[in-house]
């Protein structure tokens, strides 16, 4: 029997898991969860970025952190007890996961290398926040670099898409200007140059130059 949970309210997803049943919840490594029941193994609840699908899934893929409930009851909202820094590293470090896996894709090797460096950092000042060794003076200065770290990071990634729109924004004007001097015809659509329109330019290349 499904029963509310009392105390094991929030988790953090630990295995990527399909919701291979009619009411699982699809979960990915490093979501954050509310639990609103359990029941033998099993846990009911909702991913907190879309609090409207709720579904189960199995109790074991959860890690639970301590939380403390706001607005107790139906629209109840869990919010973890933990260091701000550390959640906040959390966060970066799974967005910036996903920029890190693009610019392997595109064979970005520099930005590549330079992200992953900075990442380790991360994950090691956190995993250093998180053991509690750390005196005072030390957590403090740690947790300043922290913040510094993902400051530099955030404008680093900033910088260098801004530079990349300002550069492809340039290449399509010089390409936009020499359409406009080759096929005169082509100044009058004044539109972009963007895939949809590559089939009208060539229709007008042979028309001015038939085969």
């Amino acid at each position: 029997m499904w029963t509310p949970t009392k105390t094991n309210k929030y988790g953090v997803v630990i295995y990527n898991w399909h919701g291979d049943n009619p009411y699982g919840l699809h979960l990915e490594i490093g979501d954050t969860v509310q639990i609103l029941e359990q029941c033998c193994g099993w846990y009911r609840g909702f991913v907190t970025k879309n609090r409207s699908v709720k579904g189960i899934f199995p109790s074991t893929y959860i890690h639970l952190k301590p939380s403390r409930i706001e607005n107790e009851g139906t629209f109840e909202t869990a919010i973890p007890l933990e260091d701000t820094v550390v959640r906040e590293v959390s966060l970066v470090l799974r967005d910036w996961n996903c920029i890190w896996k693009s610019l392997y894709v595109e064979r970005e090797t520099y930005k590549f290398i330079t992200l992953r460096k900075v990442m380790r950092e991360l994950l090691e000042w956190r995993k250093q926040l998180l053991t509690g060794t750390l005196t005072q003076d030390q957590t403090r200065e740690l947790k300043l670099k922290t913040t510094a770290k993902i400051d530099w990071g955030n404008s680093w990634w900033k910088h260098k898409s801004n530079k990349e729109k300002n550069i492809n924004f340039g290449v399509s004007l010089l390409m936009k200007k020499k359409l406009n001097y080759l096929f005169p015809a082509y100044a009058k659509l004044q539109m972009s140059l963007t895939c949809p329109h590559l089939y009208m330019v060539n229709l007008m290349a042979k028309e001015k130059y038939p085969n």
